[in-house]
């Protein structure tokens, strides 16, 4: 059931988290810059999809973007930016508020993904996000998002990447 690394434990425990991978139901445990090193210069995604709109829009980023799934106790220790899914009337996703708690000295940025029949309430929780960390809303996209929305996103996040 659990994949350990291949040579020893050294650093301390916040440098290492759980990934989980739900296809196979095993969690991996590794260091964060064995999968997002600091010299690549790219901005990271953190995401959270509880109905597989968001992974989808992650999905089509086509590896452009280093990329993770919000996961209990993952510390992020590099520049990052948010995407989520809103739920109930705008909410923002409790698993998401319990991530930003812990890693919002990081965030850059945040995109929501939402269904347009809630009218004002559409992807509100970037809105609550943004006001609450005084970030920038990149994006707000209906369901998996459409390919302008995908160009729209990424040249957000390259804009503030650069700056």
């Amino acid at each position: 059931m659990f994949e350990a690394l291949s040579r020893p434990y050294r650093g301390s425990p916040l440098d290492y988290y759980a990934y989980s991978t739900l296809s196979t139901s095993r969690i991996r445990f590794f260091h964060a810059s064995q999968r997002f090193g600091k010299e690549d210069g790219k901005m990271m995604i953190a995401y959270d999809s509880r109905t597989g709109n968001v992974q989808r829009f992650v999905d089509k980023l086509n590896d452009r973007l280093p990329s993770v799934q919000i996961q209990p106790d993952l510390r992020v220790d590099k520049p990052f930016v948010l995407i989520t899914y809103t739920t109930g009337f705008g909410q923002v996703p409790e698993k998401v508020e319990a991530f930003l708690a812990d890693n919002h000295a990081y965030l850059r940025g945040v995109a929501a993904s939402g269904n347009r029949n809630w009218g004002a309430n559409f992807a509100k929780s970037a809105d609550w996000i943004a006001q609450r960390y005084r970030v920038p809303v990149l994006a707000k996209f209906e369901l998996s998002g459409t390919t302008r929305d995908l160009e729209s996103f990424q040249n957000e996040v390259t804009s503030i990447a650069a700056y």
